[in-house]
């Protein structure tokens, strides 16, 4: 496929099929989303597969990289498909619960790992705001879940003489 986007920048891809109705449906599809775009100032439908695909790309170099696709992997499970324009905070609630019900290896899922994924589906929808301007809600900002206290430890004598010496 060959077009021109809104930007009047050229694009040439593979539309990843080889029937020709429905490449032809395809294209027809990206031209009239281009034209939407250029004609009637309408923002683009973004997918949540597209943020979280680029944003995983485009931090590949963080050493928290593979601690974040451990965390996409659950978050796409659940969002997978999604348009993120009709994203809200009722779907993120829904996506904390359903998370906090589940039992991983190690035992149920702890309020914070739910708090550690949905911070990575917001930090990759503030990415996209602001360096591929995408127009975008974020529905996650100020919906963490409260985490529990940490536990209180005393050294014991032993320990005490230990860490003086």
């Amino acid at each position: 496929m060959r077009l021109y986007d809104a930007s009047g920048k050229r694009i040439r891809c593979s539309l990843g099929t080889t029937d020709r109705r429905e490449a032809v449906a395809l294209e027809a599809k990206f031209r009239l989303s281009v034209y939407r775009v250029n004609r009637w100032d309408e923002q683009p439908n973004w997918s949540y597969d597209e943020l979280m695909l680029q944003y995983l790309k485009t931090t590949e170099r963080k050493t928290s990289h593979q601690h974040d696709l451990d965390a996409a992997k659950h978050l796409t499970l659940f969002f997978r498909g999604r348009a993120m324009n009709e994203l809200n905070a009722i779907d993120i609630r829904r996506y904390q619960e359903h998370r906090l019900h589940q039992v991983s290896v190690k035992g149920p899922v702890q309020p914070s790992t739910v708090n550690r994924e949905t911070a990575l589906l917001s930090s990759a929808i503030n990415y996209a705001k602001t360096e591929w301007d995408w127009d975008i809600p974020n529905p996650v900002a100020g919906r963490l879940l409260t985490e529990p206290e940490g536990r209180d430890r005393h050294l014991s004598l032993e320990e005490l003489v230990m860490l003086i010496d």
